[in-house]
């Protein structure tokens, strides 16, 4: 049983690397293991496991910048905007322009009209594969599929959008054809700075978590979390752990949010940024590390009116050495159709 869920991640990530080679100046790297802590881990070759990767190897000195932003929807009137030609992301150009990789949480299902069944739920997103032409011509990377509207319109669904994302060359985790591939991180090389990202999601699990029979996202569950993240941690120089999470609308992170951030830095993640409350809340340093409970909005309408709503922070953040050296969080005002421009 074990073979053929290998073959199955080995196949998708070898498609990642070939689409991503041509565009970007990252590649994504093969990330193959049952996360699954009853199952014994699968190498995956002695380049990408080396004794110490937190190791700095050289004298020189070397920075990327990694950009993360909130949540973005692109179902309607999203993309009716995009269709139109209106530009989302023209208040960003000067901000972002220098970012190495760019990450966003893509809240919403991008899926061929004809495929897949509505959830019963009070709100469901569902965006044609063409606006994911915006994030590519506006430097996006990849996307975390951990949210509570990834599986807005089933199984099949989100299948779906796995082919046009790779199809994009966007990087995607937090979810996976079955609850083994949801938990496997998404590892990029950047400039030589070896990333992994994972995504948890925490809002209507019933819905959208992955089974072992059926795509979904990756949820918060401690044995599969904690496997996941030192793993992660065990190959790559930098964690960046993305989880969907927390009450809606409200300002200051719960006290499970707080347990579950300081936990994932406790596993060896290095940075740990939210979404899911569509407002910004408070931002801890923990053990030296930043928690960021909740960024807020990005590209989302329907929250005019909502003054917090409407406002917003992008992460950047200066990593030298695999150490994080500088965080800048850029202000940002969503106007009323639900485009950001920094403050």
């Amino acid at each position: 049983m074990l073979v053929p869920i290998i073959a199955a991640i080995v196949l998708t990530y070898i498609g990642f690397i070939n689409n991503n080679a041509s565009r970007n100046t990252f590649k994504v790297l093969p990330m193959v293991y049952p996360v699954n802590p009853d199952l014994p881990v699968a190498q995956t070759g002695t380049d990408l496991a080396p004794t110490d990767p937190k190791a700095t190897t050289t004298s020189q000195v070397k920075t990327t910048t990694i950009c993360i932003g909130g949540d973005v929807n692109l179902s309607e009137p999203m993309d009716r905007y995009i269709a139109e030609g209106m530009k989302p992301f023209a208040g960003l150009t000067e901000i972002t322009k220098d970012c190495d990789f760019f990450i966003l949480n893509l809240e919403c299902n991008v899926a061929d009209a004809n495929i897949g069944k509505r959830q019963q739920k009070n709100y469901a997103f569902k965006a044609p594969p063409s606006t994911l032409q915006v994030l590519v011509d506006n430097g996006v990377d990849a996307v975390s599929l951990a949210n509570n509207h990834t599986k807005d319109y089933g199984a099949a669904a989100l299948l779906d959008q796995f082919k046009h994302l790779t199809n994009y060359d966007l990087g995607y985790f937090g979810a996976g054809a079955n609850v083994d591939q949801a938990f496997v991180p998404l590892i990029v090389d950047v400039n030589g700075l070896k990333v992994a990202l994972l995504g948890f999601n925490d809002s209507e699990t019933r819905i959208g978590n992955a089974t072992a029979s059926a795509a979904g996202s990756a949820y918060l569950n401690a044995a599969r979390v904690n496997s996941a993240i030192s793993q992660a941690n065990s190959l790559s120089d930098l964690v960046i752990v993305m989880p969907h999470w927390g009450i809606e609308h409200q300002t200051k992170a719960s006290a499970k949010q707080v347990q579950w951030g300081r936990s994932f830095i406790d596993q060896g993640a290095d940075l740990v940024v939210g979404a899911h409350p569509h407002v910004r809340q408070n931002i801890e340093e923990y053990k030296g590390k930043k928690i960021y409970y909740s960024i807020g909005n990005f590209v989302f309408s329907g929250f005019a009116g909502r003054a917090e709503a409407q406002k917003a922070i992008l992460v950047k953040i200066k990593v030298e050495n695999g150490q994080i050296v500088n965080y800048q969080d850029v202000q940002l005002q969503l106007n009323f159709n639900g485009f950001p421009s920094v403050i």
